[in-house]
């Protein structure tokens, strides 16, 4: 395994962001690799202020050519993250903020409770009869559902779909309780925005945009939000245009 060096003013922040992000489960290798080449691309050109700014960010994308649109995605992905992380210390920061037409167009699948509650009853069946096998199972989605846990944080393996086939993981598991609890509490008539930043804390995001993805993940969420606004009615209208 490939010892990752980090040695200019970023060195100690980096290090910081990438053991934050290993405690709540993530791998992060790629990041790692990336941010490691950028380390190395700051120390070279002799920055020594522990900040970005839009030049030294805009000169390691374009540093290495040709690079496809998805490795340049990376990179700013990478340096997002981290100047999020160092803007905590330093406001000056620069984030680079999101790439045109590069974003993600994923969308998890969100189990509706029917599904859960058949992937449960179906797991209580596996074979064979008797052994631990069905239960474990039972209990492992149960837990990545209930507590929205990462399946990394659960397990060490993970379980594919068939060959050339994405379907629901159990990964999603976790995005389903996410967006359930949002709309329990559109449907209690709270704050959701005021308790937005609690549930972000709770899933280990670094940042509370990595959680507001979640309040335009399906319909019947934004179904949920506009059925709390109505019309007011004016006074001394008719309901006719005269």
């Amino acid at each position: 395994m490939t010892t990752l060096v980090f040695q200019s003013a970023l060195a100690p922040t980096t290090r910081q962001l990438l053991a934050v992000r290993h405690s709540l489960g993530y791998q992060d290798k790629t990041l790692g690799t990336l941010l490691a080449s950028f380390d190395r691309y700051f120390f070279a050109h002799g920055r020594t202020d522990p900040w970005l700014t839009n030049d030294i960010v805009e000169a390691w994308v374009a540093s290495d050519s040709p690079l496809t649109a998805a490795a340049r995605a990376h990179r700013y992905s990478a340096l997002r993250l981290l100047g999020r992380f160092l803007a905590e210390q330093h406001p000056q920061t620069y984030v680079p903020g999101p790439v045109p037409g590069l974003t993600s167009s994923f969308r998890p699948h969100i189990y509706p409770p029917t599904e859960i509650q058949a992937l449960l009853e179906k797991a209580a069946h596996l074979r064979p009869v008797g052994s631990l096998r069905p239960r474990t199972f039972v209990t492992l989605i149960g837990l990545l559902y209930c507590t929205g846990i990462r399946v990394s944080e659960a397990l060490a393996t993970g379980i594919r779909g068939a060959p050339n086939l994405r379907g629901p993981r159990l990964h999603d598991l976790r995005h389903s309780f996410a967006v359930h609890r949002l709309l329990a509490w559109y449907r209690d008539g709270g704050d959701v925005q005021a308790r937005l930043p609690l549930l972000s804390t709770y899933l280990g995001h670094v940042c509370l945009i990595s959680t507001q993805v979640y309040l335009n993940i399906t319909a019947k969420l934004l179904q949920e939000a506009a059925s709390r606004f109505h019309a007011p009615a004016l006074p001394g209208a008719s309901g006719e245009l005269s």
